[in-house]
């Protein structure tokens, strides 16, 4: 059956607030197959969205549910969930904020699971070629993203200090890594680092980042205290952890997790 007539797809943009923090505007991309029952509002780190979108209508149409995607920066969704959103599912760029919410006992227990490494990438629209030497020899403002809220922020800055160039970059920081890669496509800044994933996924290359200027990006999820669909949040995460749909996440840039599969 074709997969348009197979599914209905809206995106939105809709407004949360929650107690002692600012409105915050997400957008909602929702997966809806004909006959479905369910929802399960899934948080998912800004780089990892356009992936999940990708994998997301094959387990809606198998288990006739709605998914509905709740996309912004993993400290951005980290804090939603301290303050009690009602989430299903965490999805984050990094390990430290679903351990986190693990070690603060706001997770259902056996739900931590590593499901995806992240890379980063050297990307400019103009400057040729994307290397190394083209970063150290850089000069102009340097868009990363927000390594106080974006673990691929944080990764970024760590490259940028290991290879010396932190008080030669003038940073131009996005409030997540898909905001700085908007920045890049644009030419509003020249050149920066962001996911690899965003550049597979919109078949453009960048200059692959060699894993020893930085910390491996281990991307975890989690299933929150408030979830309203427990039962099917841990089938969905059996299924982003299936050997299938791990090895669709190489495809996109990002790196299968096949022997670390963590459990706390």
């Amino acid at each position: 059956m074709d997969a348009k007539k197979m599914l209905g797809f809206s995106a939105s943009l809709k407004q949360l607030c929650w107690p002692s923090l600012a409105c915050l505007v997400f957008s909602v991309i929702s997966f809806q197959s004909i006959g479905q029952t369910n929802t399960l509002r899934i948080a998912v780190a800004s780089s990892f969205t356009p992936v999940l979108e990708k994998v997301a209508p094959a387990f809606s149409d198998k288990h006739q549910v709605k998914l509905e995607f709740i996309s912004a920066s993993s400290g951005t969704l980290f804090q939603q969930i301290m303050y009690g959103a009602p989430f299903d599912l965490f999805l984050s760029a990094d390990s430290k904020r679903p351990e986190t919410l693990v070690n603060n006992q706001r997770v259902i227990s056996n739900s931590l699971y590593t499901y995806t490494q992240g890379q980063l990438a050297l990307f400019s629209q103009e400057l040729k070629p994307l290397n190394q030497g083209l970063l150290e020899n850089y000069v102009g403002k340097f868009a990363i993203a927000n390594p106080k809220t974006a673990p691929y922020g944080t990764a970024a800055k760590q490259v940028i200090s290991k290879l010396n160039l932190t008080d030669k970059l003038p940073l131009i920081t996005g409030q997540n890594v898909a905001q700085t890669y908007q920045q890049l496509q644009s030419g509003s800044v020249a050149l920066g680092i962001v996911s690899l994933g965003q550049l597979t996924l919109n078949s453009q290359s960048g200059w692959l980042i060699p894993q020893r200027y930085y910390a491996p990006i281990l991307q975890k999820m989690v299933i929150p205290k408030q979830s309203r669909n427990v039962q099917l949040s841990r089938e969905f995460q059996q299924y982003i952890l299936s050997q299938e749909v791990q090895n669709q996440f190489s495809h996109w840039g990002f790196k299968p997790i096949v022997n670390d599969r963590e459990r706390s």
